[in-house]
């Protein structure tokens, strides 16, 4: 069974052929509620929209009093595209000692199953959302951010391993780390195809 992983830190658009013909594949950390957010977001998605994306993993998705970041990505998403998008998103942290703050999926295929959770204990709580299209999982992560924490992202990968391992899959998100990482090593060593900007 073929496994891809998706490692994305910057605006990627990535065409994935073969087993998962030709899906659309968008993801970045949108930074919270930082600086003029409204504006970011919309940028976000307007490229998002352009590739025709069949899947958008946001990282640091947030709520703040009445302000929710989700409700004007799904707004946002249905206005520009006339469809009504599926989301799944799992809560993280308290960012900033403010925001709350959240993974999430969005897709405008319906989904046949969704999940989602928290990932092995970290100095910031993790978490994962995975949404099943056609028999396949697409899971979007946001990994221990240290550079001197990697054995926590190593923990948080082999916890999807062993969840995803034996199942098609996709896997994408701010991992917070780079190809030649340890912790990226573990996945090339289960022999997941690697999808890397730059390479």
């Amino acid at each position: 069974m073929r496994k891809y992983i998706l490692l994305i830190t910057i605006i990627i658009f990535f065409s994935v052929v073969d087993t998962f013909a030709s899906v659309k594949l968008f993801s970045m950390n949108i930074h919270c509620m930082k600086n003029d957010w409204k504006q970011r977001v919309s940028l976000i998605l307007d490229k998002a929209i352009e590739k025709r994306s069949d899947f958008i993993n946001l990282q640091e998705i947030c709520i703040y009093k009445n302000e929710s970041v989700n409700d004007f990505i799904l707004s946002y998403l249905k206005e520009k595209t006339g469809i009504l998008w599926h989301a799944n998103i799992h809560f993280m942290h308290l960012a900033w000692d403010k925001y709350d703050e959240f993974i999430g999926l969005y897709t405008k295929h319906t989904p046949t199953n969704i999940d989602a959770g928290f990932l092995p204990t970290s100095p910031l709580r993790r978490a994962y959302v995975a949404t099943k299209v056609n028999d396949i999982w697409y899971v979007g992560i946001h990994l221990e951010h240290s550079d001197s924490w990697g054995e926590y992202r190593q923990e948080q990968i082999n916890f999807l391993l062993n969840k995803f391992g034996n199942k098609k899959t996709v896997l994408m998100g701010d991992f917070n780390s780079g190809y030649e990482w340890p912790e990226q090593k573990i996945l090339i060593d289960s022999n997941w195809s690697s999808y890397f900007p730059g390479l």
